[in-house]
């Protein structure tokens, strides 16, 4: 409904992966989830028992190299399908706020609808006109223009 409704809203979730008694076929539906919904951002953990918790005492626990697999298979998935979406915007321009000093004069900032963005030498504080000329899973990049 929100992507019918405002198409370039950025969504975000937490992905938890391995929990205990999590079926591969369970995992493949959180993969297919994060395809399908056209995920922006979804930080992805790897469960972790935490001493006191039922969590911690359920049968099932999921084996360490297996929780890093699945952790590695979803962030290919998701880095795929933002890459996808995304690209798009590649030889756009856009105003982006430049929100804080980034290293070796690429300085962070979020489009309209809060995508992240480094700007060669964006201005601090201000709304910079941007043309978008490349793209990463995480972010984009621009210039001034």
């Amino acid at each position: 409904k929100i992507r019918k409704r405002y198409p370039e809203a950025l969504i975000e979730t937490d992905v938890i992966v391995g929990f205990p008694t999590e079926t591969w076929e369970e995992f493949l539906d959180t993969v297919r989830l994060v395809e399908e919904l056209s995920l922006d951002v979804v930080n992805i953990s790897r469960f972790s028992p935490r001493p006191g918790t039922p969590a911690a005492r359920f049968r099932g626990q999921i084996p360490s190299n297996e929780k890093k697999r699945r952790s590695k298979y979803i962030t290919e998935v998701h880095e795929r399908v933002v890459l996808e979406r995304y690209r798009k915007y590649v030889g756009t321009r856009q105003k982006v706020l430049v929100l804080e000093e980034g290293k070796r004069g690429w300085n962070k900032g979020r489009l309209q609808n809060y995508r992240l963005v480094l700007v060669k030498n964006g201005i601090l504080g201000a709304w910079n006109r941007v043309e978008i000329t490349d793209q990463t899973p995480r972010y984009l990049l621009a210039e001034l223009r």
